[in-house]
This record gives structure tokens, C-alpha cells and sequence, in this order.
């Protein structure tokens, strides 16, 4: 290991391997699967206003950036949410958005985006049709000239398309504007892909691999400006805010982090963004604003490249004769504070009371890889037994994947959990967050006690925030309780997110930055000479290395794996990048160079930036991708 890797903490677990585990399952799974789950989760009645269609097509647009099987997916598009020729889901994703927001179309404005959307839908069944004559002709459907088919219906997109963008609606038809922009995407993906077998000639497919990265910057800029912007306004309770963005997220970000990958092929998404959860009870009421968002960000984020066991901490339950002589008691059940705990002896800071006496501890009972947690009940509340008796609840507790669960208290109230995501951090916030932690954001591993202001009544309290994301192809828990990383067995490409490296030098001078246009967030390096250590499990194939980097300024990348030293020089992003302004970043996808996964060993990837003074530089994903297949642009 490089000497300046040497200096991190101190670890007491050796590595270990779960056999049993399927890191692949979301690839095994078929869509027909995803799409009853997602289902099966709001028969439950969860607390968002949130129509399961959102997360099968997400899931089905990660499969097909995952897979060469199928190049025509605006067909198969089209049947999901235009299932049988109708709209009805795309107006149930409106009335849902309606509720969420309360905030209503009036009555003119909703003819007229349920008419788009009955254009948009016969337009793209009619372009489905036309494909289909042009390549399969008979006697009696003598077929256009494909050329003119799609030139008509990019343009038909080009007209429908900004009726999902109505002024003082924005936000509103968000959802909505995101759905199309998956709908245009991918008939240009389709166009592209299909450009032989269409008759496409040199020039149309020049032009439409323009159009693919121009209107994915188009499309993601306004999304993310649409979000930001409301996002600013807010002044709300944790959990408001959370939800807010989750739904956000699941409604919209979920599709905007693949659109800058609708240029790859057979490229497996292990990275992904983070939902956050929270529970809804009366006791945590501080408000937040979006000034205060880095510094919650970072805390939910600051140990996400470890691998998640529980935690621990100190509950309390009082039991008290009610007051004034009325019959009956009164019992309060709270979490006076907690740590979160990681594979390798790795803890958190405090969350809530700090030094506190520890009495309970939650964990997955089994190796955590092998079953992680994938639902939190967080909620608080009171319940009346009867006129006099009354419980003051707090619930923090978890279930793994084997349905075992553990926490501070009984499972109880509203759970948050979502298909095909794990939790795979836990974080928390006391009663009152200090104005002193608000404005400095923790750095990357950082191991800070958060705690409410001293003397605050009821300060030494703890409420949990469970982290949720698709991560799962994880071969084993490092030595130092981070996340090996494990590629495909066949020759199918993977992503890995650059927040989970197993360790970074500088790191009081790192920081994780949240993006919306990428598949998760970001590394940002703030000291020249920065080394970020990433292991992966290979499996003997060749890639190419690609690094999605904003390089604000010049800098240097180097990367060294099996011995062998790869070199990025002046590295500039500020004009030269895909166009999406992404929470500061203008990223760009540079070609590090060929690379052998090494079979069946894990191999240490060394990323080393240098950077001249001044440059902002974001670590935005790195990519292997196989060889014989090249971005359509």
C-alpha cells in the first residue's frame, strides 16, 4: 500500500467472504418481479404519495444500460407506461405529485397536458408501427422512408415536450417532464443503436448522437434547476425534508443519473444515490433550511464506504403516576443517544447524549453482507389506553432481509423501505442540531459527537435517519471494515461509486458532494496530492477505465492498478464537459486506458489527483467498461 494510505485507523476484524450472498440480485431479477414488488409496496400504504410505475421503469432503464439484449427499448417503454394504449398512469403520477405538493392543476391546464400525453402516446405508438412495416413490409403497408419516420418524431417530441414545462407548474409536472425525457432519450438511443438495420445514413447518425448528449444536458439541467430551486424555499422538519427529496429523487433522479449513461452499453450500475428516512413522530421539531442541507448531507454520508453492522446506545423508559392526583400513569420511552457501528471496529461519533452509558446494542445478527437491513421503523407518538394511560413511543428499530429485527424498541408505525434498496448506513440527529455543526460539514470519515446545545431540555435525545441505496455487489468487508468491491463473472461492465473507497489520505481536505445528473454522488478534493484507494475483487477481463471527473482548472490524474501506471495530464472540464451543470461540477468522461480485472484476487486502484491552485476537482464515478464496445459519443 502507498505510503501515504498508511495512516488510517486502527482495525480489529480480519477480511471475510459470504458465499451465500447474491450481489447480483437485482440483475437475476426480472422485470415482471421488480414490477409486483413495487406494487406489493404501496398496497402497504406507505407514506408517499408515490405511483409504483416510477420505480419499475427506473429499474427497467438501469437493466437495459446493463444489457446488449434488446435495442429497441421505446417500445418496451411505451407498454409500461402507456400499458394497453392508455394514460391512466401517467394522470395517476400527476394526482399523486398533486397531493404530495398540495398544489393542484386548474381545470384548463389539466385538458391540456392529458391531451399531450394522448399525443405523445399515439405518436410513439405510431412510430412503433412504422418501425415495425419498415421491417417486416407486406402487401398492404408499404412502408415510409424510415429516415422521415424518425426525423417526424423527433420533432413531434420537440412540440410535446415543453407542455410538461408550464410556467408556475414546474415543479408540478416535474414528474411528469421526466417521464417524456425518458420517452425522447430513448428513441434517440434507439435511433442510434439502430442505425443499420434502419437504413440510417452516416449524417442522421452523426446528428442524432448530438442530439442524445445535447438533450440529456437540456433535460438534466432543468431538472436539477427545477428541484434546486424549490429545495431553496424550504424551511421545514427533518422528515419533511427527507421526504421531500425522496420523492423527488425516486420521481425524477432516479432517471436524470441515467440519462448520462444512456451512452454506454453492458454496463452494469452498482453506484447509485441515497434515500433518506426518517420518522414523522412530534418530538424532533427543529426546522431546517436548505443552508443546512451540506452539513445533514454530510453527516448521513460521512462513513458510507463502510460496511454497516447497527448501532448502539442508551434508551430510557419511565413509567410516572399522572399528575394532580388523575388516575393512571404515563410511560416515555426515548433514545438518549447512539452510535452507528461498522465491520472493523469502526464507530461513529455520538448522536444525541455524549460520553452515555450504553445499554442495548442492534445489529444484523448475521454477517451483514450477507443479510443486510432493508426497512426502518423510526416513527414516534403516543398512544391513550384507555382515558387515563398513556405511552410517549419511540421506535428506531430495523429488519434485515431474513426478516430479523432489533433496535431500541419494538417495531411499530409507518416502516420506510423500498424495493431493491438496502440500508446501508445509518445516521441521526439530536433534538437541536448546534449552529456551530450546521455550517461546518463533516470530512470524509470524520468521527464527530453531535449533540443539541448544552442545557437544551430534552437535548440528550437521539432520532435515527436510515440510508437506502442499490448498492450490492460487494465481494467482502476489507480488513478495515470498507467494501470490496466485486465485478461481474461475465464480461458485462460495473460502475463503482467514489465515495466507497477503502481509504483516502487527505482526508480532513475530502469531502462527499451530493449530485443529481450521475450515478451517485461525488469525491471532492480540496489538497493537491490526494490518493483515494478503491479494491475490487476481478475476474481476469480487460475494460476500459473511464473516469466521470469536473476538473474546475487544471489537474493531473494518475492511476495505478497491478502494478502499472496510467496518466491523465491537463485535465480541464470548465469548457470542455458534457453540459451538465451538476451542483457545481461541469463533468466529463475521460478515457483512462485499458485495465485487467485480476482473476480472483482483490486488486487495490489507486486514483491520485494534483491539482494547480485554485481547481475544484469532484471525483464523479469510475467506470469499466468493455473493450469492444465504445460510447455512442
Amino acid at each position: 500500500m502507498n505510503s501515504v494510505l498508511n495512516s488510517g485507523r486502527t482495525t480489529i476484524c480480519d477480511a471475510y467472504n459470504v458465499a451465500a450472498h447474491d450481489p447480483f440480485s437485482f440483475q437475476h431479477k426480472s422485470l415482471d418481479t421488480v414490477q409486483k414488488e413495487w406494487t406489493e409496496w404501496k398496497k402497504n400504504n406507505h407514506s408517499l404519495y408515490l405511483d409504483p410505475i416510477v420505480g419499475t421503469v427506473a429499474s427497467f432503464l438501469l437493466k437495459k444500460v446493463g444489457s446488449l439484449v434488446g435495442k429497441r427499448i421505446l417500445s418496451e417503454l411505451r407498454n409500461l407506461i402507456f400499458p394497453s394504449g392508455s394514460t391512466n398512469l401517467m394522470q395517476d403520477i400527476l394526482r399523486e405529485t398533486e397531493k404530495f405538493l398540495n398544489q393542484r392543476l386548474n381545470t384548463d391546464t389539466v385538458a391540456r397536458v392529458n391531451a399531450e400525453l394522448t399525443g405523445l402516446q399515439a405518436n410513439v405508438e405510431e412510430f412503433n408501427r412504422q418501425v415495425d412495416n419498415f421491417l417486416n413490409p407486406n402487401r398492404n403497408a408499404v412502408p415510409l422512408s424510415i429516415t422521415s419516420s424518425v426525423n417526424t418524431m423527433q420533432q413531434l417530441f420537440l412540440n410535446r415536450l415543453p407542455q410538461f414545462q408550464m410556467q408556475g407548474y414546474q415543479l408540478l409536472l416535474l414528474p411528469l417532464f421526466a417521464q417524456a425525457a425518458n420517452l425522447h432519450l430513448s428513441f434517440i438511443r434507439d435511433v442510434i443503436l439502430n442505425a443499420d438495420e434502419w437504413g440510417i445514413s452516416a449524417a442522421t447518425l452523426r446528428t442524432y448522437r448530438d442530439y442524445l448528449k445535447n438533450y440529456t444536458r437540456d433535460y438534466s439541467n432543468y431538472c436539477i434547476n427545477t428541484y434546486q430551486s424549490a429545495f431553496k424555499g424550504l424551511n421545514t422538519r427533518l422528515h419533511d425534508m427527507l421526504e421531500f427529496r425522496t420523492y423527488m429523487f425516486l420521481n425524477v433522479f432516479e432517471y436524470v443519473s441515467i440519462w448520462s449513461l444512456f451512452k454506454y452499453q453492458s454496463l452494469l450500475v452498482s453506484s447509485g444515490a441515497n434515500l433518506y428516512a426518517s420518522g414523522s413522530g412530534p418530538q424532533q421539531t427543529q426546522s431546517f433550511t436548505s443552508q443546512d442541507w451540506p452539513f445533514l448531507y454530510s453527516l448521513f454520508q460521512v462513513n458510507s464506504n463502510y460496511v454497516l453492522n447497527g448501532f448502539s446506545g442508551a434508551r430510557l423508559s419511565n413509567t410516572f403516576p399522572n399528575i394532580v392526583g388523575l388516575p393512571g400513569s404515563t410511560t416515555t420511552h426515548a433514545l438518549l443517544a447512539a452510535r452507528v457501528n461498522y465491520s472493523g471496529g469502526i464507530s461513529s461519533g455520538d448522536i444525541g447524549a455524549s460520553p452515555f452509558n450504553q445499554n442495548f446494542n442492534c445489529s444484523t445478527f448475521l454477517p451483514p453482507l450477507l443479510t443486510p437491513f432493508v426497512r426502518s421503523w423510526l416513527d414516534s407518538g403516543s398512544d391513550r389506553e384507555g382515558v387515563a394511560t398513556v405511552t410517549n413511543w419511540q421506535t428506531e428499530s430495523f429488519e434485515t432481509t431474513l426478516g430479523l429485527r432489533s433496535g431500541a424498541f419494538t417495531a411499530r408505525g409507518i416502516s420506510n423501505y423500498f424495493p431493491d434498496y438496502f440500508i446501508r448506513n445509518i445516521s441521526g440527529v439530536p433534538l437541536v442540531v448546534r449552529n456551530e455543526d450546521l455550517r461546518r460539514p463533516l470530512h470524509y470519515n470524520e468521527i464527530r459527537n453531535i449533540a443539541s446545545p448544552s442545557g437544551t431540555p430534552g437535548g440528550a435525545r437521539a432520532y435515527m435517519v436510515s440510508v437506502h441505496n442499490r448498492k450490492n455487489n460487494t465481494h467482502a468487508v476489507h480488513e478495515n471494515g470498507s467494501m470490496i468491491h466485486l465485478a461481474p463473472n461475465d464480461y458485462t461492465g460495473f460502475t463503482i461509486s467514489p465515495i466507497h473507497a477503502t481509504q483516502v489520505n487527505n482526508q480532513t481536505r475530502t469531502f462527499i458532494s451530493e449530485k443529481f445528473g450521475n450515478q451517485g454522488d461525488s469525491l471532492r478534493f480540496e489538497q493537491n496530492n490526494t490518493t483515494a484507494r478503491y479494491t475490487l475483487r476481478g475476474n481476469g477481463n480487460s475494460y476500459n477505465l473511464y473516469l466521470r471527473v469536473s476538473s474546475i482548472g487544471n489537474s493531473t490524474i494518475r492511476v495505478t492498478i497491478n502494478g502499472r501506471v496510467y496518466t491523465a495530464t491537463n485535465v480541464n472540464t470548465t469548457t470542455n464537459n458534457d453540459g451538465v451543470n451538476d451542483n457545481g461540477a461541469r463533468f466529463s468522461d475521460i478515457n483512462i486506458g485499458n485495465v485487467v480485472a485480476s482473476s480472483n484476487s482483490d486488486v487495490p486502484l489507486d486514483i491520485n489527483v494534483t491539482l494547480n491552485s485554485g481547481t475544484q476537482f469532484d471525483l464523479m464515478n469510475i467506470m469499466l467498461v468493455p473493450t469492444n464496445i465504445s460510447p455512442l459519443y
